[in-house]
């Protein structure tokens, strides 16, 4: 796992080194600057032209240390905007130290400074690599200003481009970005990676990431972040090696998958076919509609209703479905005898299956509970769900879960599900780009897949993989293992796409790839 940090978080490290290690900020952003030039290095060939476009703030004293690491061995042309006064001592240090360096004429070293339009349409740029040191963490998705033209014009340029510490208009705690923010090749993030380098548009700006090094010992002293991502190494996987030689069906899970109606009869097949793929021992499938593409591995048991009007609380008006009594009795022995359960993907406004929710709610606080998709409904604003269940919304679906717009969601995700996690005293994994799977202490930020995931049906199979991963587990485990299954469901996107358009996976798809996730049992 690796540990991620907000901006917040990296001040208060910042504050941490220079107030109680005493570790001057000049040899933070020293020790900063030779690592990321060592870095740079290695992606460029001796004698390279170089433009490094440096800001007033502390990110752009990185990038006056950077260019005085660099001169001996690149053609440098250094860019700034801001003000003199505004910056700190050690930015001003290296800025003047780089101004001196200039004025020696040993050196390809430029230094040009931008103050308005006039200035930026008279720059001439002819260069192998952009080094953008403008904003840093510090900035936001709201620019304004000469920066605004001067990224767009960095935009259009064809050379390699390398961020230092975050692209300029990406907001490093949410990922939201603005129209013109820097689209890097590269990223070089000082000390740790940040969230919003991996959620909303982060990803699509960030390019490769790589940590430079402030040349500070880890203590125990050190505080801890409570979110990460997980690490694709040979130790991820290594839960999958059956090391068992008797084992049976029995030993890898009893899963029951509440799912589908009439009109939704894939999205049950769906869950079902995926649990079985993922490595289910035993999957049942429940619903009142079963899809022609259902794998005669799963067993299937169909709900019988009773139609009635309900004129004082219908679900979505006209005519509504209640299930049987008798239907009731065999889902609840199910349920019983199950590892884990499924409820809601495909089940649809019209039919009431109140009964069954309460009744995995209340009575089944040792199992672990997936709600999904029409099952969220059922959630009441101040429910006590408790921490074997996971909620697993689209943004959508969770915007009317907590009953607040999509934009204000997105100021902040990651507290906002941490928060609601904490709330219900639950587990939510809210889908999207860089998911989130928190338990209100703890978040797992999912850095696998890609735009081939945005198909229809690609929840219901994250459901399946979901059931067969925790239906083995101690509840305990439930975030870490709901993360793995997450990234697998995203390796299967990168592997497809590999070999075929994006445009045409299917949520079949993801189901077939599933195998080439998962190692095989040998070395």
């Amino acid at each position: 796992m690796k540990q991620l940090f907000t901006p917040k978080m990296m001040y208060e490290y910042d504050s941490y080194f220079v107030n109680q290690l005493r570790i001057p900020s000049a040899i933070l952003m020293e020790n900063a600057a030779h690592s990321s030039a060592n870095y740079i290095k290695k992606l460029l060939p001796f004698g390279s032209q170089i433009l490094i476009v440096c800001g007033s703030g502390n990110n752009g004293g990185d990038g006056f240390a950077i260019a005085r690491h660099l001169i001996e061995f690149y053609d440098i042309h250094c860019v700034w905007i801001g003000s003199k006064d505004t910056m700190s001592d050690a930015t001003f240090k290296n800025f003047d130290i780089l101004s001196k360096l200039e004025l020696l004429n040993k050196f390809d070293l430029l230094i040009e400074y931008i103050e308005n339009n006039k200035d930026l349409e008279n720059l001439i740029i002819d260069t192998d690599c952009v080094i953008d040191s403008l904003l840093g963490i510090g900035g936001s998705e709201k620019l304004k200003g000469i920066v605004v033209p001067l990224l767009s014009k960095l935009n259009n340029l064809s050379a390699l481009k390398i961020a230092i510490d975050s692209p300029s208009g990406l907001n490093s705690l949410n990922g939201n970005s603005d129209i013109n923010a820097f689209k890097s090749d590269y990223t070089i993030t000082m000390f740790a990676e940040k969230c919003g380098h991996y959620i909303n548009d982060g990803p699509e700006l960030t390019g490769k990431i790589k940590i430079a090094s402030l040349g500070v010992p880890e203590t125990g002293e050190l505080l801890l972040s409570p979110i990460f991502r997980l690490e694709e190494n040979n130790k991820l996987f290594s839960h999958f090696k059956n090391e068992i030689k008797n084992t049976s069906k029995f030993d890898f899970g009893r899963v029951v998958i509440i799912a589908g109606s009439e009109q939704y009869p894939g999205a049950g097949t769906l869950t079902a076919n995926a649990s079985i793929k993922s490595g289910a021992g035993f999957v049942h499938l429940i619903s009142t509609e079963f899809n022609s593409n259902l794998l005669p591995e799963i067993i299937p048991h169909k709900i019988k209703l009773d139609k009635y009007i309900d004129n004082e609380n219908e679900l979505e008006g006209g005519l509504n479905s209640k299930i049987t009594e008798s239907s009731k009795t065999e889902i609840f022995e199910l349920i019983e005898k199950s590892n884990l359960i499924v409820f809601g993907p495909g089940i649809g406004t019209k039919n009431d299956l109140s009964d069954i929710y309460e009744f995995l709610i209340e009575k089944n606080k040792d199992k672990i509970i997936i709600i999904d998709a029409d099952g969220l409904r059922y959630i009441k604003a101040k429910s006590n769900l408790g921490h074997n269940v996971l909620l697993t919304p689209h943004i959508g679906e969770y915007s009317k879960l907590i009953n607040q717009s999509i934009d204000k969601i997105n100021e902040n995700r990651i507290e906002s599900v941490m928060k609601t996690a904490k709330k219900f005293k639950t587990n939510i994994l809210l889908k999207g780009v860089g998911t989130l799977i928190s338990n209100g202490k703890d978040l797992f930020i999912n850095t696998s897949g890609n735009s081939a995931l945005s198909t229809a049906g690609s929840g219901d199979v994250l459901s399946g993989i979901l059931a067969t991963n925790l239906s083995k587990i101690d509840i305990k485990k439930l975030l870490l293992y709901s993360a793995l299954s997450t990234f697998i469901h995203g390796k299967t996107a990168e592997i497809y796409t590999k070999k075929f358009n994006s445009l045409t996976m299917t949520a079949s798809d993801i189901i077939d790839y599933i195998k080439y996730v998962i190692p095989p049992n040998s070395d």
